[in-house]
């Protein structure tokens, strides 16, 4: 609370943070500084601020990371829900090598016969749901954690594990998925009817904790077998907000998190995001800004959502990239931290105030090359090909538009200068 405070009263003076470093940091000269006395209380809309940056943790980070994260004014699981709410916690409970020895009966029958432990699929082994030892197991793995961590663990995670896309092929568990409801609720009702068990046993015993679990692929839809979840079940919306450029997507996405909010008695629910779009995948090289799509979900969320986990892609060593994950990312990373103080904010001004600080004399062509991104980046990864013929041997933009050429010239001479 006092560096938040000491940080907003720097803001207050003009003082900006954009990216880490010297390169990111902006201070005005002053000759004096007032300090009146005052009572100011500020409470952000959004509790829960965590971005897990790329090898850049706090653990990790150096200084002058480690002091931009701060002054971005985030925070962890850790202050909110507690150290073990986060993603697919069903894996300490079958994670274990001897667990996949003596009792294969945990893990999911695959449809070649094989059980889906660790030693068969090392990155994504995955759970059978039907299987009433591993609901005790995963039950009193709960309750341990919640005894030990007593101070500390509002939540615990009981998701399944990572890429869980099949429904387990043995007797107990035949006919129900629900196939026809597509790829995201195929495995709702499955899961869901899962967690909702464990839930419910745990309430017993723990009747102010919560059980987590992400509404993520092919369980990221509401259940239609149970009306009303447990009392003391949250879960996280598992996403991309780049997807919301689609009209149809964003509809198809509020009418969700209504659904859900419905179907949860604790209205307790959070974001996990993905600011992705730097790493070795489809979008490597293209320049991803969305801070009108993070807006506008915020002020949806406003009061909805305890807040965000995000992962921030940032450069490794061993990925062998060789621009700054940061490049187009901090803008977003920026405009998300302020909005999750201030949802309704004037938007525009945020980032007038960006370009005109970061930028300086160059504000004018970096906000029409950042707009132009905003608005069609999502078309030029669905079509490398035209932005490859748009895009000439010196990086140059070509089109028929004079005015675009000269913003992509420019923008493009100040980058990589």
């Amino acid at each position: 609370g006092s560096l938040n405070a000491v940080n907003e009263y720097l803001r207050g003076l003009g003082v900006r943070w954009f990216f880490p470093g010297d390169l990111g940091e902006v201070l005005p000269y002053r000759t004096d500084l007032a300090l009146p006395e005052s009572t100011v209380v500020v409470r952000p809309d959004f509790a829960y601020r965590e971005m897990y940056f790329y090898y850049n943790e706090f653990w990790m980070a150096s200084t002058n990371e480690l002091l931009w994260q701060l002054r971005l004014g985030l925070n962890s699981a850790r202050d909110t829900l507690g150290i073990v709410a986060l993603g697919h916690g069903i894996m300490p409970v079958i994670g274990r090598p001897e667990t996949a020895t003596e009792h294969p009966e945990y893990y999911r029958l695959r449809s070649d016969g094989v059980r889906d432990t660790p030693f068969v699929n090392t990155n994504y082994f995955g759970p059978c749901l039907s299987s009433e030892g591993l609901y005790s197991q995963n039950v009193a793995f709960v309750r341990t954690l919640f005894n030990i961590y007593s101070n500390d663990a509002r939540g615990v995670s009981v998701m399944p594990t990572d890429g869980y896309a099949d429904l387990c092929a043995c007797p107990l568990c035949a006919g129900k998925d629900t196939p026809e409801r597509g790829f995201n609720g195929r495995l709702s009702d499955y899961v869901w009817s899962y967690v909702n068990r464990v839930a419910t046993n745990v309430l017993v015993s723990h009747p102010d904790r919560l059980i987590t679990c992400g509404a993520y692929t092919t369980y990221q839809l509401p259940p239609t077998n149970i009306a009303a979840l447990s009392s003391n079940i949250a879960i996280c919306w598992c996403e991309y907000r780049t997807a919301y450029q689609d009209p149809a997507a964003w509809a198809s996405y509020t009418n969700q998190v209504t659904l859900w909010l419905n179907k949860i008695p604790s209205r307790t629910l959070w974001r996990w995001d993905y600011f992705l779009h730097s790493d070795r995948t489809a979008w490597e090289g293209v320049p991803v800004f969305f801070p009108r799509l993070i807006a506008r979900d915020l002020r949806f969320l406003k009061g909805k959502s305890i807040g965000d986990y995000i992962e921030v892609y940032r450069n490794y060593a061993g990925d062998g990239l060789t621009g700054d994950a940061l490049a187009a990312n901090h803008l977003n990373c920026y405009v998300m931290s302020r909005l999750w103080w201030d949802a309704d904010q004037d938007l525009e001004a945020l980032l007038d105030d960006y370009y005109d600080k970061f930028y300086g004399p160059a504000a004018a062509e970096m906000k029409a090359f950042i707009e132009y991104c905003e608005a069609n980046f999502h078309l030029m990864r669905k079509d490398k090909a035209v932005m490859d013929r748009m895009l000439g041997d010196s990086g140059e933009f070509h089109t028929s538009k004079a005015t675009r050429v000269e913003i992509w010239r420019s923008a493009w001479r100040l980058c990589r200068a």
